[in-house]
């Protein structure tokens, strides 16, 4: 049972997650409640991390933030707590958890990679790109929804962060060019297929574009199956819900397919119905 200070600043980091991922607090608000939160407050940080870097600030401004987040963290492990919401509800996460302090440093140093945006040259730079700022993530949460093979369960952590990180590159081709002047697409396979920075400005959807789009699709797709041989060695009570979160993610690629592509222009998402039938339909299969 958590103290009422202690609860209000788990409700601030339940608003965090549920105002920039329906998706995400969909599949973890129905984990145990005391599993919920402490996901709640993970994402509360990496989602601090992120928006120092997606801010409209000077790179300067943006820079000395991240690496005083970077200075907090390595403070907090030593004792020096923030008196932040996000921070006091980290203190109880790492008390309460044996938490592998390398996923944190992990996600911040995957920040400096959009910091200091360069286009990756090929998938495996994407991953690379990918390993860093999802894949970190899954390790964070480890401890928590595997509590007793946490250890050995890295490479299911990689595959599904990269998987789902992959799939919002997809999903967010236009809108990253329009906000940020980023693509993500590696710039061989841009090449491969024919695609330039000017095709993206003037959202020419080619049936190149849409090769291009599927071989980045299907990188993705295995990543989410081989995930999924490995979801018995998760915790009983988070199995559900990591499978309703990684199908949910999966499902955005099938929406822009029905979609016709139309990546460029508008940001597909999965509707709350198909969310619940994947939930339903989760609910079944795992009985």
């Amino acid at each position: 049972m958590l103290n009422n200070n202690l609860e209000q600043h788990y409700d601030y980091c339940e608003r965090i997650i549920k105002e920039n991922s329906k998706s995400f607090y969909t599949a973890f608000s129905i984990l145990p409640e005391a599993k919920a939160k402490v996901v709640y407050a993970l994402y509360a940080f990496c989602r601090y991390a992120d928006d120092i870097v997606d801010s409209n600030d000077s790179h300067i401004i943006r820079e000395a933030a991240l690496q005083q987040l970077s200075t907090e963290f390595e403070d907090f492990l030593y004792g020096k707590t923030p008196q932040s919401s996000m921070w006091i509800c980290m203190e109880d996460v790492f008390k309460r958890y044996p938490m592998d302090a390398d996923a944190f440093r992990l996600q911040i140093k995957g920040q400096y990679f959009d910091l200091n945006f360069k286009q990756p040259k090929s998938l495996d730079e994407l991953e690379t790109y990918s390993y860093h700022v999802a894949a970190s993530v899954g390790f964070m949460m480890l401890p928590i929804i595997a509590t007793k093979n946490y250890s050995h369960l890295h490479e299911a952590a990689s595959d599904l962060g990269i998987a789902m990180q992959i799939t919002n590159i997809l999903r967010d081709i236009g809108e990253d060019y329009q906000t940020h002047k980023r693509i993500y697409l590696p710039e061989d396979l841009m090449r491969k297929y024919q695609i330039d920075d000017k095709m993206i400005a003037d959202h020419m959807i080619t049936a190149h574009f849409i090769s291009l789009w599927e071989v980045l699709a299907h990188a993705a797709e295995e990543k989410y199956d081989r995930f999924f041989e490995r979801i018995h060695d998760f915790d009983e009570d988070s199995r559900f819900q990591i499978i309703v979160a990684a199908k949910v993610y999966r499902e955005i690629l099938n929406e822009i397919r029905a979609n016709n592509y139309n990546f460029l222009l508008k940001r597909n998402f999965v509707s709350k119905q198909k969310m619940l039938r994947i939930v339903l339909e989760t609910k079944e299969s795992v009985k």
